[in-house]
Formats: C-alpha cells, structure tokens, sequence
C-alpha cells in the first residue's frame, strides 16, 4: 500500500532576465497594463479569470501571462489540491507593482504589495472565498460579453468598502449595462458560517447604505449549497432592498439565467430581469 504524500504547495523561481524598467514597459500593451490593474484591484486572478477577462482564447492567455512572469511582472503559485490541481494563481511581481504605482498615482509599498505574495496568499483562510468571488465576476463577465451586455465596472472588496464609507464591506460591487438600462448590485458570497441574527444585522448595514443615490439597491447573495439558501432566506428580508438568492454552482453554469429567487418572491429569474424598479437606470435621463 502506497503511502500518503502530503500535497505541494509549487512556486516557480525562474531565471529573471536583466532588463531594466524601460526595457520591460516597451514589451507590455495596454491589454498588460489592464492586467497589472485588475490583479491589483483583486489581490490575485487565475490564468483561467484572466483569459475570461482580456482574452480570445485560453492558450493564448497562458502563453503571454507567462511571459509576463518571465520579465518579472507577474508571480504566480498554485495553491494545494487533492486530487487534481489548481490553475496557477497571478499576483503581481515587483515591476508590476511599478507599473500600478504608476496607473494609479500610488506609492508602490502602499500597493498590498507584501500581503500579497504567494506565501502569504497560498496561507489565508479566506484564499478560496476570494477565488469564488473572483470567478464569480469573471464568468458574468465573459458570458456577458457574448450576449452583447457591458461591464461598466467591477469593484473588488476593497474598493466596495470604500464606497460604502465602511458601513459594509461587500464582497464586489457590479455595474452591467444593457441597451438603455444600467443594473447595479452589491454581491455577498455566503460562506455558511453566520448566524441568522448576523445575516439580519448585515441586512440593516445594507439598508442603511442604501440611502445613497450612487450606490445600489440590488443585493445578490449567492450560497456554496441550496440547503444553505433555503434556511437563511428568512433572515434577509429588506423594505428597502431588493434581495436576491443563487447558488454559487448555477450562477457559474449559467450566469445568465433564471436563478435569482427575490426573497420575497417564489419564481427564480435572470439577474436582469430583477425588480428594475429599484435596481435600474435609465440611461437617458
């Protein structure tokens, strides 16, 4: 009988050339740039979640984004699984953290620079809350894109927090345009560890930021499991809200589709077929 291996953890330390800074911005494009920012904005994106983003095709993304780790842009690690692997995970590397100071008028050490290298990443409990929520977004994204429907924009944890002046701290905050209608929602990916009475009070924080013209009245919570969705719904109801549940595993089958249940309703629909009363713009006003 075959013993058990404890499961690897692989960072790759390949051979850095010697290039100095000008040298590497003349072999990047904007697509790297957007990149460089969305890695950033998100602590870290998969090779898959970056294709989804920027990209045709998915050999395509591998090759450049190991490119991009060759000339010390990019890092990359693949977290521990068993069975099977993970696709690598990219955060930035020093010259990319330059470039990001840079784009964003920031000083590099203010950057999340060391937080987020892959020991520390590969280490974080909340690593696959963060890759969910991130391929959340990234599949929404890339089919939405097929079906002719704009990202306006996409704000990670952080940013959301910011917005919302830190009376809550949404897991992502998303803004889809469709023809002449805007749908804006607030995301909270439920990782079934909180209370009812905790749901509720974070359900008052939302109401509460609500009040705000700029910030949306849509909030989309999505489950790990169905059981989990049908005991905690109770607990989310909002008169100033529209409150919304999925399971994580439908939305990333079809995105698109009807699996939005409003808690006060008993008919699943599509994300932008949510009460457009409270959760649309109309974009000629």
């Amino acid at each position: 009988m075959g013993r058990a291996v404890k499961p690897q953890t692989h960072f790759i330390s390949p051979r850095r050339y010697e290039m100095d800074s000008i040298s590497i911005l003349s072999k990047l494009t904007q697509r790297d740039f957007d990149i460089c920012v969305d890695i950033y904005e998100h602590r870290f994106l998969t090779t898959t979640q970056i294709y989804q983003l920027h990209f045709p095709s998915y050999s395509r993304a591998r090759v450049r984004l190991h490119q991009l780790h060759q000339i010390g842009v990019l890092n990359r690690f693949r977290p521990p699984k068993r069975p099977g692997s993970w696709p690598w995970h990219y955060v930035l590397d020093k010259a990319g953290a330059e470039i990001v100071s840079d784009i964003r008028d920031v000083e590099a050490d203010k950057l999340y620079f060391r937080r987020n290298r892959p020991p520390n990443l590969v280490k974080s409990p909340r690593l696959q809350h963060m890759r969910d929520t991130n391929e959340f977004f990234c599949r929404l994204i890339h089919i939405s894109r097929q079906n002719g429907i704009e990202l306006v924009d996409w704000l990670g944890e952080r940013a959301s927090m910011e917005a919302c002046h830190g009376v809550v701290r949404p897991d992502g905050l998303g803004i889809f345009r469709f023809g002449e209608t805007q749908t804006n929602f607030f995301l909270e990916l439920d990782r079934g560890t909180e209370s009812g009475s905790c749901l509720r009070d974070k359900i008052v924080d939302y109401e509460e930021v609500a009040i705000s013209v700029h910030l949306p009245k849509l909030l989309l919570v999505c489950f790990s499991s169905t059981r989990r969705e049908r005991s905690a719904r109770p607990a989310l109801r909002s008169t100033r809200l529209t409150v919304a549940t999925s399971f994580l595993h439908w939305h990333l089958d079809r995105p698109l589709g009807p699996i939005w249940l409003p808690v006060n309703e008993s008919h699943r629909r599509s994300l932008f077929e949510l009460d457009s009363g409270l959760n649309r713009t109309n974009l000629r006003t």
